[in-house]
């Protein structure tokens, strides 16, 4: 993670540095596509990317697109920054496990504005949605949907 300042001086907060294993999900979300991992050889979708897959050690996979739907698992609302970076406060951080392969669950922020701790509940439908932070970086967040 690298922290970088806006052209006004505000900070960013952190962003992700793109490795060789993870560099196709970056690539995908700047064309504001979801992507996630398959292992190449026992067909198993992880996410976080990863060089190894956890089930068999193939180190071969391919990228594959997902709707960019899903349902709230978790999540957590942040109140304080921990980063000079984070300003928009408060700000929802969710777990989702998205429609098409519910076993993987991604990690975003929420983009509705207005939303308080009663609007969330476990299961409640959200979609994708990108962020261009960066001219590099774009960062997959979500918003509610309704059902």
């Amino acid at each position: 993670m690298t922290t970088e300042v806006q052209a006004d001086g505000r900070n960013l907060p952190p962003l992700p540095t793109p490795f060789e294993w993870d560099q196709g999900f970056w690539d995908a979300a700047k064309a504001h596509k979801l992507v996630v991992q398959r292992c190449s050889d026992c067909k198993k979708v992880r996410h976080f990317p990863r060089l190894m897959c956890p089930d068999c050690r193939s180190m071969e996979f391919e990228w594959v697109e997902t709707i960019g739907r899903g349902r709230i698992y978790a999540w957590s609302t942040l109140y304080k920054a921990f980063h000079p970076g984070f300003t928009d406060l408060p700000m929802t951080v969710l777990i989702v496990a998205l429609d098409d392969y519910p076993q993987v669950h991604l990690v975003g922020r929420l983009m509705n504005e207005n939303v308080t701790e009663a609007d969330l509940a476990v299961d409640k439908p959200v979609e994708v949605v990108f962020n261009d932070v960066t001219q590099e970086i774009t960062l997959p967040e979500f918003r509610l949907v309704e059902a």
